[in-house]
């Protein structure tokens, strides 16, 4: 058995010493054992898909466990060797297959991936391959200008159909390496890189020099959903009715996944980390090594690894998720210790598990101490004068504030709201009939009534002695909002209708109410988020602006479509 840095071992072989495996290799104590196990007891039925957990030491498997069916139509049980489609965990492939090129001088992570990628637009800022390695591009997430452009979570999506939409893309998120903001785009044109400076699709060159070398023999990346893998596990979710139903895996893009594996050669990738026999102890540090931002900042990412901290040790690991499949893979290198949860189950949290299992293997390490907090004091409510409904709906509404954000007042009750911009309502408390307080101390709103006006026109906002002003806004009815908006970025319609008295967004996938917050800004359910109405100078509605978690800015112009016949 291989040691370094006995002093960082020293607690994780005392918890394991007393068993071992007959090859030497410190075996889990039973009890230890059994609670990992027990995790995993609601998916180990013969009605339920489940998975394997698997505990690897020093490139072997000390404990693996699987559960639950890897097809429920056939009755055919998970066991260690099924196989298992890994999601996002496939970035750290592409990754190491990007580095193998640097390290042979065929590309260098500060060439700008147009110089291999044409398609993509000239965005005006140069896009490294190490802001595209480290999620510091700025490039929208080709997922969610998916589902935005009409793609359904089961439509089948190829690397050519990103190509397309992103050659449309006029904007960014962000500049490249001033934010850090997670983007499957980038490991799918890494992995076009891969395969336009080597001669060789991104599988056959994983195959040949990562994959065969490593002895890992049943992993292979899948680019088209429709070949058969066999022993993969099927893909399910929980069902409408109950039980599971079979959730489609339609993906065909690689790069940002498409890996299919099981647990075992998942243990032979692991010990790669360690006596690196393929690429070589510096690519193994590149790999490891957090990205910066632009101002120096280090980022949590590396090459297609996470880097957190865990009990004082570092952890480095990755989730996968796609369709019914969840899984885990964590590492704690300095006990040479990981964690692999590779599931077919919607329902099974895997980066929970994965992390409670390692809670049991490491449950002796002592937490670093931590500073007491020190006591809060004790919440104090202002008193709050019961005013008139009619004197409280006088301050009810919109107000602009001179940077354009915007706070708005409604009335629940006796009691008004506030709520500003991006942020959630708080309530304010009545000290007279014209100014009312906020909890935190030193705040307070004043309201102000232009002679003759039965509406306050103004409102003053005091924070700890500064004064801002805002002025009234009476917001546009909603129907000055309905119409037909097109985006040329997405080439998609999406309409907006009034049906009493609530607002719709009509896209592709079907319908979804719309939540006012601001005058002009509506909340809107996943994958679209928020959308903001733009004006012209004469008021009238011209547009707006849409924004998924990961796509920023989507902009739609209004149309106006012949009427139907």
């Amino acid at each position: 058995m291989r040691l370094v840095g006995t002093s960082s071992l020293a607690l994780f072989v005392a918890i394991m010493a007393s068993h071992a495996t007959a090859d030497g290799i410190p075996a889990i104590p039973r009890d230890q054992i059994r609670k990992v196990d027990a995790l995993f007891a609601r998916w180990d039925s013969k009605t339920t898909p489940g998975g394997v957990v698997a505990l690897v030491r020093d490139g072997a498997v000390v404990h693996e466990h699987a559960f639950g069916m890897a097809n429920l139509g056939f009755a055919i049980p998970n066991t260690p060797r099924t196989l298992f489609h890994i999601a996002s965990i496939s970035k750290q492939f592409t990754a190491f297959a990007i580095l193998l090129l640097q390290q042979e001088g065929r590309l260098s992570l500060e060439d700008d991936v147009r110089t291999y990628v044409p398609e993509l637009p000239n965005f005006g800022k140069t896009i490294t391959l190490r802001n595209l390695l480290h999620h510091t591009s700025g490039l929208r997430d080709q997922s969610h200008l998916m589902w935005m452009a009409g793609w359904g979570f089961e439509d089948e999506v190829t690397v050519d159909d990103v190509l397309r939409v992103f050659s449309r893309q006029r904007e960014l998120n962000f500049q490249p390496g001033e934010q850090s903001l997670y983007c499957n785009t980038g490991y799918t044109l890494l992995g076009v890189v891969v395969e336009r400076v080597s001669g060789r699709s991104l599988a056959q060159f994983s195959a040949e020099r990562i994959f065969k070398p490593l002895g890992m023999s049943h992993t292979q990346i899948q680019g088209d959903h429709h070949c058969v893998i066999p022993n993969r596990a099927d893909s399910y979710r929980p069902g409408k009715s109950g039980g599971y139903e079979a959730m489609s895996l339609s993906d065909s893009t690689v790069g940002e996944t498409g890996v299919v594996t099981n647990v075992d050669d998942l243990a032979r990738w692991d010990e790669n980390f360690y006596d690196a026999k393929v690429g070589g102890q510096r690519l193994i540090a590149q790999m490891q090594e957090p990205g910066h931002l632009n101002d120096g900042r280090p980022t949590r990412y590396a090459a297609g690894l996470g880097v957190d901290q865990y009990r004082g040790l570092t952890l480095i690991e990755h989730s996968g998720s796609i369709a019914g499949f969840r899984c885990h893979y964590l590492r704690v290198p300095a006990c040479r210790v990981s964690v692999i949860v590779l599931s077919n189950a919607e329902d099974l949290p895997a980066t929970d598990l994965a992390h409670r299992v390692a809670d049991i293997i490491l449950a002796d390490r002592e937490r670093a101490a931590e500073p007491a907090s020190p006591p809060r004091p004790a919440s104090t409510q202002p008193a709050n004068l019961v005013l008139a409904t009619a004197v409280l709906d006088a301050y009810t509404g919109d107000y602009q504030l001179a940077n354009e954000n915007f706070v708005t007042i409604t009335r629940l009750g006796s009691q008004l709201l506030v709520r500003g911009s991006g942020s959630g309502q708080v309530p304010l408390f009545a000290q007279s009939p014209t100014t009312f307080a906020l909890k935190k101390p030193g705040a307070s709103i004043i309201f102000v009534k232009a002679p003759g006006s039965s509406h306050a026109t103004d409102m003053r906002l005091l924070v700890d002695g500064n004064e801002r002003r805002a002025r009234w806004f009476e917001a546009p009815p909603l129907s000055a909002y309905t119409g037909d908006f097109y985006s040329p970025e997405l080439r998609v319609i999406y309409g907006v209708e009034l049906r009493q008295g609530q607002l719709y967004l009509d896209y592709p996938r079907g319908q979804m109410a719309m939540t006012r917050t601001t005058p002009d800004c509506f909340d809107l359910s996943f994958p679209l988020n928020g959308l903001h109405f733009q004006r012209d100078k004469t008021g009238h509605c011209v547009g707006f602006v849409i924004a998924g978690e990961r796509a920023r800015n989507v902009e739609f112009r209004k149309v106006e479509l012949p009427a139907n016949q």
